[in-house]
């Protein structure tokens, strides 16, 4: 089972420290949420996590080996990373953007095989692309430009799948396709981490969640534990109400609170849905 994991990270940038002493895990067959203020650390930990940025200490290990003992090539086999707010300027073609996400599997000059055109497919059909594949990616709207990178991505048939704010372009309808769609791989074996600034969706998809504030994890775990009222006081200053719809968890950020009543940190709570 797939693993990746860290002891003791920490990042900066410049002179500016961004992680201190992150040490966390994530498994294949979960959907894992990084959830926290603006300025957390979420974004800097998941390019961490795939080697965008090399830590200041501690380490980031696949499957119990450095990632940096990897190649970069055998590293883009086992990671797949969306970043945030991805823009391209190029004059391709869905489809053409798409099938980059196998140059990491050809060799040198090798031309795309049929099993790598049956992939491109199968990621544009799954994130509703297909009617799009012969229109420019520069002629996109957001939402749709989102999708496109995301289809390139799942086109790579990565292991681990590492995702910066995927659904923040999204309409409603998409976001929740999307959100379907990690859920699905996750349940495939895949390991999926995705940065989440909605909490409904953290709450109702993510199997695990991990709750960052200042460049430190805080909380790791479930929803009913990571978004007890406590937490959401001390990290985001706001109060929020707790519902369940069959069956199925959903916090809503209700009121800010004041930064004075944020600062009583409250260690233990019992779940907000067990009401």
């Amino acid at each position: 089972m797939t693993v990746l994991q860290t002891q003791g990270l920490a990042a900066q940038l410049g002179q500016k420290r961004i992680l201190s002493d992150v040490s966390v895990s994530f498994s294949a067959g979960q959907v894992t949420g990084l959830i926290g203020p603006n300025g957390a650390g979420k974004s800097t930990l998941i390019k961490a996590l795939c080697r965008l940025i090399e830590p200041a200490a501690g380490t980031v290990q696949l499957d119990g080996a450095p990632l940096a003992g990897y190649a970069r090539r055998d590293l883009a086999r086992r990671l797949g990373y969306l970043p945030q707010g991805h823009t391209t300027h190029w004059p391709l073609c869905v489809e053409q953007v798409v099938t980059l996400g196998r140059l990491p599997h050809l060799g040198p000059f090798e031309a795309a095989a049929p099993e790598d055109a049956r992939m491109v497919e199968e990621a544009m059909a799954k994130t509703d692309v297909l009617a799009l594949r012969d229109r420019r990616v520069d002629t996109l709207s957001g939402g749709e430009r989102a999708r496109v990178m995301l289809a390139r991505v799942l086109a790579s048939q990565t292991p681990v799948l590492l995702a910066d704010e995927p659904v923040a372009a999204l309409d409603p309808y998409h976001q929740l396709h999307l959100m379907d769609l990690l859920g699905q791989l996750a349940a495939e074996g895949r390991l999926v981490v995705c940065v989440l600034h909605d909490l409904a969706l953290a709450a109702r998809f993510c199997d695990r969640l991990v709750l960052m504030d200042r460049g430190r994890v805080v909380a790791t775990g479930p929803a009913d534990q990571v978004l007890a009222p406590g937490h959401l006081r001390d990290t985001y200053r706001i109060r929020a109400l707790y519902g369940a719809e069959q069956d199925e968890p959903y916090v809503l950020p209700w009121r800010r609170v004041a930064a004075s009543a944020s600062s009583n940190r409250v260690r233990t709570e019992v779940s907000p849905w067990s009401h």
